[in-house]
């Protein structure tokens, strides 16, 4: 058990760890804390891999894939280095998460409250840091001597918090199912993950992000708990609410008020991309790259790893090159700033409706769960998946793959759980071979 409570503990710590990173380490990549944590995990793993094998349909569609991508890399749409690097960090982050959950016998309950025993401390690190801002003590918020990460300072005068992480963004990407835990426990007096003072903590970092991102995860969080109880009364409330707080962010909160303004220009045609802020600037044009590269490529894409080359391929196309910031051009042309626009770009078809359907087949509502836990992982972890869509296409970074498997057995088992979350032992069997 000690040793089980020692790889859980090391496992999840990776989904945290993307910012203590050395950047050109080596002459091909950086060197991520997280690469020997997962060594370490896979050789604490041994003695339980017996009889455990991997599943079947991730691996399929994985196979199809990367050959689609090799013949991509074939006929130059891709390159082989940039299609390796995706699948050894792919199949590595899924297969390592996949054994986690096995060696704990499907025990979600377990590992999420590992995560959210992470979350807090995170959550603690980052007030600390607003304080230390407030207090003018660098040491105490600066944390750039250990950390791969910048400062942003909100209009407002408060530090947007980052915690461990490498930015405000990276922060509420993993933190946002914390968030969802957050809500739903301070607010329910039924099962909690968490008592209202630790919720209290992680709702207030989560504020002060300042970060858009994070604050349209709220909105996802509070509507998926307002459809989980299927009061109209209280889904309208909700809309309510949640519209005068952000309508309170769009005139108290520069940053977002400029970003809104200029998506809605973009929209309506009164401002041209290449005149927005470079957030919005970075995810229009690669949206727009992303579709010319889809419409080439709309069965399997154009191969893992490559919408870099695509954007390079059609971004004189989509926007007046001339007429962009230099510093803005290249702006996250490596993931396509949205997991959606690269799985569109890189996987097209096939990918994106892999995805979708996953997501779909597995949503668990809470009148379906019979123990009335699941559902609070399950829809906690589908705020990962709507806020990454929307920004954050990196497929691994930031625990993509623990949160993936945790949903996977939430939703697939998690109404034939028992209350400590053990499955029931006549599942065991068939459960092996999946």
């Amino acid at each position: 058990m000690m040793l089980l409570q020692l790889i859980n503990y090391i496992a999840v710590f990776i989904v945290f760890c993307d910012a203590f990173t050395l950047q050109n380490a080596l002459p091909f990549m950086e060197l991520r804390l997280s690469y020997p944590l997962m060594i370490l995990v896979f050789a604490l793993c041994l003695p339980f891999l017996r009889g455990i094998p991997f599943n079947r349909t991730f691996l399929f569609i994985f196979g199809v894939i990367i050959v689609s991508s090799l013949y991509n890399t074939y006929v130059g749409k891709d390159t082989f280095f940039l299609l390796t690097k995706q699948v050894i960090g792919i199949f590595s982050n899924a297969l390592l998460f996949y054994l986690l959950i096995k060696v704990n016998r499907y025990d979600v309950k377990r590992l999420f409250k590992v995560y959210l025993n992470f979350a807090i401390l995170t959550a603690v690190i980052g007030l600390f840091q607003e304080l230390n801002y407030l207090l003018g003590v660098r040491a105490g918020y600066d944390f750039s001597y250990i950390l791969v990460s910048s400062l942003h300072i909100s209009p407002a005068g408060f530090l947007k918090i980052t915690s461990i992480m490498s930015e405000p963004s990276a922060f509420c990407y993993v933190m946002i199912p914390a968030f969802f835990a957050a809500i739903r426990s301070f607010t329910k007096s039924e099962f909690k993950f968490l008592n209202r003072r630790t919720s209290l903590m992680i709702i207030l970092s989560f504020i002060f992000s300042f970060s858009l991102v994070g604050y349209i995860g709220m909105i996802f969080s509070v509507m998926l708990l307002f459809l989980n109880y299927a009061k109209v009364k209280y889904f309208v409330i909700g809309i309510a609410v949640m519209s005068i707080l952000m309508f309170f962010a769009y005139i108290n909160v520069a940053d977002l008020r400029m970003r809104v303004d200029d998506s809605v220009g973009i929209f309506t045609g009164g401002k041209k991309l290449e005149q927005t802020n470079q957030s919005t600037y970075a995810l229009f044009s690669n949206a727009l790259v992303a579709w010319e590269s889809f419409k080439d490529n709309p069965l399997f894409g154009s191969g893992l790893g490559s919408h870099s080359i695509s954007y390079g391929k059609y971004i004189n196309k989509v926007v007046d090159v001339d007429a962009v910031h230099p510093g803005y051009l290249f702006t996250n042309s490596g993931d396509a700033s949205s997991l959606f626009f690269r799985l569109m770009s890189e996987t097209g078809l096939l990918g994106s409706v892999s995805v979708f359907c996953f997501i779909f087949r597995f949503w668990i509502l809470k009148n379906n769960d019979k123990n009335n836990v699941m559902w609070i992982v399950n829809n906690a972890i589908l705020t990962v998946f709507l806020v990454r869509a929307i920004r954050g296409g990196h497929y691994f970074a930031g625990g993509t793959f623990f949160f993936m498997w945790l949903y996977y057995f939430s939703g697939k088992y998690g109404i034939i759980c028992h209350d400590d979350g053990q499955l029931q032992q006549d599942t065991n069997h068939n459960l092996s071979h999946i």
